[in-house]
C-alpha cells in the first residue's frame, strides 16, 4: 500500500500502523538474497564519485 495524504487523520495512527507492519514482518521474515556481482557495484560506486561534487 502506498501513505498519501489524508490517509491517516493523526500521527499516532500512522505510528501504530508501522508499528503493526514492522512487528508482523518481524514474525514472518523473509530472507533477503543479493544478487548483484561486487564489480558491478563497485563500478557504480566508482561512477557516483564522479557525479557527485565532493
Amino acid at each position: 500500500e502506498v501513505v498519501r495524504e489524508g490517509s491517516f487523520k493523526h500521527v499516532k495512527e500512522l505510528s501504530d500502523e508501522i508499528l503493526g507492519y514492522l512487528a508482523d514482518r518481524n514474525l514472518n521474515p523473509i530472507r533477503y538474497t543479493w544478487n548483484a556481482k561486487g564489480e558491478n557495484i563497485l563500478r557504480k560506486i566508482q561512477r557516483a564519485k564522479q557525479a557527485l561534487p565532493v
